[in-house]
């Protein structure tokens, strides 16, 4: 259970703060989402980095013992599933995301209430 203590320590405070930042800022998260559509390479970084996180996050803590600590297994597959969609699929991310400013404070919801989440079971 360490483990997934510290995963919970670290991804749990990004997470919240990731979704206070798309609640409160989104009209930057736009404008990154709108750069971003025009530059391939910031994708590829992205959705290298994101397979990365969930690949570790798997590696280290891939258990499913029907407890709180679930949402750690969760959180890996979610970004190694990201990664590989913003890998192969850059322009179907885009569209989902960006449909407007109200729908990325929706997406700025769930990191919010997941480091909610997180942050409870690792503090």
């Amino acid at each position: 259970m360490d483990i997934s203590i510290e995963l919970a320590r670290v991804f749990g405070p990004f997470l919240l703060i990731l979704g206070l930042w798309m609640l409160f800022y989104h009209h930057n998260a736009h404008k990154i989402m709108t750069s971003m559509k025009s530059t391939p390479a910031i994708f590829y970084c992205h959705g290298s980095i994101n397979l990365l996180i969930g690949l570790f996050i798997l590696n280290e803590y891939n258990y499913w013992d029907m407890s709180l600590f679930v949402l750690i297994s969760i959180l890996g597959w979610l970004f190694l599933i990201r990664g590989l969609m913003i890998l192969f699929f850059p322009q179907l991310l885009v569209k989902c995301t960006m449909s407007s400013n109200s729908s990325i404070r929706l997406n700025g919801i769930f990191p919010l209430i997941y480091g909610i989440l997180l942050c409870w079971i690792g503090f």
